[in-house]
């Protein structure tokens, strides 16, 4: 199995559970590119990791100190649980109340208008590759939770608004609506341009915004970009609509990771 490098995937994909003091350090775990290896082998700093792992992985039956001296890291023992139940699932029960395809023994789900496949032996990009971490929870994750009879709330809300939301909607608001705000200031058109290359659309609600845009990422959870370029009088701002039955699909730490996902990929899109 392919490894995964621990100090260049904790943050991106795990610690946003942490996320919520609003300081910039993720209530003790500290942010940028790389985590150093000191900060990961302090007894203290294991714990709040290992509080972080077992939200996400309810299978962890190690003590902290364990989980980071294992030879088999946290992240490929945490993919394999969620292959391992995911190959409990028929794929033909759930293809169409997750809006997919199944062919045989794996379902292939479009992310952000990108198909991967999923099975019980494990996840491929369209390239052929494992993605990252985050991308094979959210997979993984709208197969798990999809829902016996779909939901028929459509409304649009903020990520807030949403179930459980709370301990993530400052994650939320600084990774991903403020960096796409950021990250955009002054190249409205750049933004017009990466939001078509990924697909999107203009959403069939009435608003006004310089830019509003619709993109499926995943068939059942489309989200909702609203962005208005800075002037003369006030900052660039981005808001990120989520459908209220987006919460019947996902948790809300697999809708923020799908919200820094979008981020990820205007960006990338647009360099």
């Amino acid at each position: 199995m392919k490894s995964v490098n621990y100090t260049a995937t904790l943050k991106k994909s795990l610690v946003l559970l942490l996320a919520g003091s609003g300081d910039g350090t993720r209530n003790g775990v500290p942010g940028g590119r790389h985590i150093k290896r000191s900060w990961l082998n302090n007894k203290s700093n294991q714990i709040k990791i290992w509080k972080c792992i077992t939200r996400i992985d309810p299978h962890v039956t190690e003590r902290p100190g364990e989980y980071m001296t294992n030879k088999e890291s946290v992240f490929e023992k945490t993919y394999e649980n969620y292959l391992a139940q995911v190959n409990g699932i028929d794929f033909n029960s759930v293809k169409q109340n997750l809006g997919v395809e199944a062919e045989k023994d794996k379902i292939i789900i479009p992310l952000f208008d990108r198909p991967h496949k999923v099975s019980g032996s494990g996840i491929l990009d369209p390239i052929g590759k494992q993605p990252a971490l985050d991308i094979c929870v959210i997979l993984c994750k709208y197969i798990l939770l999809c829902p016996e009879i779909p939901p028929k709330e459509k409304g649009w809300v903020s990520f807030r608004d949403l179930k459980d939301s709370g301990p993530l909607t400052s994650y939320f608001a600084n990774d991903v609506e403020r960096a796409i705000a950021a990250c955009f200031n002054g190249r409205l058109g750049d933004m017009k341009n990466a939001s078509k290359t990924l697909k999107g659309y203009l959403p069939n609600i009435e608003v006004s915004y310089d830019l509003s845009m619709q993109f499926d990422a995943l068939p059942q959870v489309p989200v909702v970009v609203l962005f208005n370029d800075s002037d003369d009088e006030f900052p660039a701002k981005c808001s990120v609509l989520f459908e209220r039955r987006a919460e019947n699909y996902l948790d809300p730490e697999c809708l923020a990771m799908l919200g820094r996902c979008l981020f990820t990929y205007l960006k990338k899109t647009a360099q």
